[in-house]
């Protein structure tokens, strides 16, 4: 056998060294990231892409020979090892790890072990690829699909969604609270169809099909929707239509409302408008347009069609100073950002001269006035019954003129501004003597009587007064009445001298004549309360809903916009109906005043309301201790005796201390002509010093961290009066609250020590 031998080392490094500039070439123009290193992970090799990535992220200036692993923090490090470990055991085969963190960028890496020609020892090679958008494209994925389950729970409405190819039809959670139907996937419009009011269907339907077939990308429909319970409810549909190149519908997605309690409140609001004649009007300087609501063109006495313009507004207006003053006013308004609220008289189209109430507010942005939102409203007949009010003080002064009774007015200073013929005579000083001095100096000796006394409390309490007092100076008694107002205290004196000496009688009915005045005082206050708290709390939530009503009709305002002011529509709503419903239930009361009286067993009431909140009792641990020996019984309306209690004991169950068992303790005692029940609890109290003169007021609340409405005390004195009684209060922060309740009895007849003391 023969052999030849030849040396061929150079040509293989050459071939090696022409293979290795080739892959170099390769993997430099590769927009993925190459490494290499050795099996102790040790860097051999990185293309540019990998250095400038990650160069920075290493101490060293030079990568290679480093530890491939060292920017990594343990859990990544514990992940590549897993990879590379298997590739050891797997020679030329490809294992994959990914790092996805926060601090460095996200990649994906495949790592092969590669050995030499002969098997010996090679290295581990890896390619990695950004997935840093994949990861934010998942991301967004997972935070949309998590957005639209959050949004069909937390929405006011029902959302649906249809696939016309499959006919399926998905409705979210709102179907179910709000009509109360299953939510989920179904058969498809069958079953919307089948819920709609027969007399809406056809119309309804039929703008489905038109969009169907039409190319819109949005529809919208009113219509009746019967809910689960068999009723229909008003509501609102809108869908987005989304559509492929061909103008193929590819799925509908949409929104139901509930308007019903909407409708309800425009009805309201519309009847409100009407009875109070308040007509709203938009100057839109963006697009210089006017607008003007059917009511406030009545109140100009205009046709319906009728367009204001910068041009006529101002001819309504009586020439002269009255339209300076609105000139100016709305110059005012548009250049310095000021609203106004002025009365003025206007000629309307059909020349019949009307006091108009003007409201405006403007609306500026970055310095510029947008537009001015306002109200007419028409005021003629408040106006009228000003002008009569007017002519009735001349007519009182005559009056007082000619009347019987002495009569003087003084203001809160004791400066007299009035004094009758009959004064002059029965004080003997002439109405010169008197007109602009102090009473207190005329008649210095007055001060030491009880007729000062008087005096005090009715300017202190603003209470009229009605009393009788004896005056030495003049060895008359005088029967006096005392008015106050804004301005000071009208007083009303006779001479009772006579009278006093020979009716006794008259006497027992002056004094009940005085005890009703007193009560025609309190439900004069009452009414007053009453009228403040529907021109306040009502006109509030109307204006809120008028102005938001009117933004709605603005075409600046995107849908979202619009979903925002119409959700605040429905809150004001809300907010009257809770209004007009609470004063409805104070109406009802007030109206219900002739109910049978019987003798109630007052342990027996209170047993009867332990029975009925049994549950909180046992819950809270509440103590009720009663102690009703003394007066064991009392004639009243039961019904109101034990709405009276209920609301007592609620009250000291909902506001008591945090860790303290509640003790309620209840006892009636004798008083004169009448009986009185304590009611004590060990609860939270309230600061009367700040705020006792508003505790029995409506919508009080004065623990704002308890859920409540600030009805409770309110119906509880409203009651306690109309049964003919009076309540007072005791309490401190703290130390718990004590009521005492007063009423009349009849059954009465005797009286305890205790009470001869009081």
């Amino acid at each position: 056998m023969q052999a030849t031998f030849h040396t061929v080392t150079e040509y293989y490094n050459a071939k090696k060294l022409i293979l290795n500039e080739s892959l170099k070439g390769i993997t430099q123009a590769m927009r993925d990231y190459i490494i290499r290193t050795d099996v102790e992970g040790l860097f051999t090799y990185f293309n540019d892409n990998f250095l400038e990535d990650f160069g920075l992220l290493f101490d060293t200036k030079y990568i290679l020979g480093n530890n491939s692993l060292s920017p990594l923090k343990k859990y990544h490090q514990n992940k590549i090892i897993s990879a590379v470990k298997k590739c050891l055991n797997h020679p030329n085969r490809i294992f994959q790890a990914e790092i996805r963190t926060s601090y460095i960028r996200a990649t994906h890496w495949d790592f092969i072990y590669v050995t030499n020609t002969i098997g010996e020892l090679g290295e581990i090679q890896g390619v990695g690829f950004d997935i840093s958008g994949q990861m934010k494209a998942e991301q967004s994925l997972m935070e949309s699909d998590s957005r639209f389950k959050l949004a069909c729970k937390a929405t006011s409405d029902a959302i649906w969604d249809w696939d016309p190819k499959t006919n399926r039809l998905f409705w979210g959670e709102g179907f179910n609270t709000l009509f109360g139907h299953d939510s989920g996937y179904s058969c498809g419009r069958n079953k919307w169809e089948s819920h709609l009011h027969p007399q809406d269907a056809l119309n309804t339907i039929n703008s489905v099909n038109a969009v169907i077939e039409g190319t819109d990308k949005y529809w919208h429909a009113k219509y009746r929707f019967k809910k689960g319970n068999g009723n229909y409810a008003f509501v609102i549909d809108r869908g987005v239509i989304i559509r492929d190149e061909k103008n193929a519908i590819i799925r509908i997605v949409g929104a139901l409302q509930d308007i019903t309690e909407k409708k309800k409140t425009e009805q309201l609001l519309e009847k409100a408008t009407f009875l109070s004649r308040i007509g709203n009007f938009e100057v839109d300087f963006v697009n210089n347009e006017i607008y003007w609501s059917d009511m406030a063109k009545e109140i100009h006495e205009v046709a319906t069609d009728f367009i204001p313009d910068f041009n006529n507004v101002y001819s309504f207006y009586i020439t002269g100073s009255s339209l300076d003053m609105m000139k100016k006013s709305f110059l005012d308004s548009k250049k310095k950002n000021m609203p106004f609220d002025t009365e003025v008289q206007i000629i309307t189209a059909k020349q019949t001269k009307r006091w108009v109430r003007v409201v405006v507010v403007p609306e500026f942005s970055q310095g510029k006035c947008l537009r001015i939102i306002g109200s007419f409203q028409d005021i003629n007949n408040i106006i009228k019954i000003e002008s009569e009010v007017l002519k009735a003080n001349e007519e009182k002064e005559f009056i007082l003129e000619s009347i019987g009774d002495a009569f003087f007015a003084m203001d809160y200073n004791g400066m007299i501004t009035y004094w009758n013929k009959q004064s002059e005579k029965l004080l003997n000083i002439s109405k010169q003597k008197t007109l602009g001095k102090n009473i207190w100096q005329i008649f210095p000796k007055v001060l030491h009587s009880s007729f000062f006394s008087y005096y005090t409390k009715c300017v202190e309490e603003k209470k009229n007064q009605h009393f009788e007092v004896y005056i030495e100076l003049m060895d008359k008694w005088l029967e006096v009445s005392a008015h106050p107002s804004s301005k000071g205290l009208s007083v009303y004196f006779k001479d009772i001298s006579l009278r006093k000496e020979t009716d006794s009688r008259l006497l027992k009915l002056n004094k009940d004549l005085q005890e009703y005045t007193k009560e025609l005082v309190t439900a004069n206050k009452n009414l007053e309360q009453f009228s403040f708290i529907l021109s306040h709390n009502l006109r509030a939530p109307v204006a809120n809903i008028l102005g938001l009503a009117n933004l709605m009709e603005g075409k600046e305002y995107l849908p979202e916009v619009k979903e925002i002011f119409m959700q605040e529509i429905s809150n004001n709503a809300n907010r009257l109906d809770n209004i007009i419903i609470d004063l409805n239930n104070v109406l009802q009361v007030k109206s219900n005043i002739s109910l049978q009286r019987e003798f109630v067993i007052l342990e027996n009431l209170i047993g009867s309301i332990k029975l009925q909140i049994k549950n909180s009792l046992q819950k809270e641990q509440v103590q009720i201790i009663t102690r009703f020996e003394d007066m064991p019984e009392l004639e009243t309306v039961k019904s109101y005796l034990h709405s009276i209690f209920f609301n007592l004991i609620t009250n000291s169950i909902k506001y008591r201390k945090h860790d303290f068992s509640p003790i309620i303790e209840i006892y009636s005692k004798k008083s004169k002509g009448g009986i009185k029940i304590i009611y004590k609890d060990n609860g939270l109290g309230i600061d009367l010093s700040k705020k006792g003169k508003n505790i029995f007021g409506l919508y009080q609340r004065f623990h704002l961290h308890i859920e409540g409405k600030g009805m409770g005390l309110f119906m509880v004195k409203t009651l306690v009066e109309l049964l003919g009684g009076k309540i007072s209060v005791l309490s401190e922060i703290d130390k718990g609250t004590q009521f005492t309740l007063e009423f009349k009895n009849k059954n009465s007849n005797s009286i305890t020590q205790d009470e001869k003391d009081e």
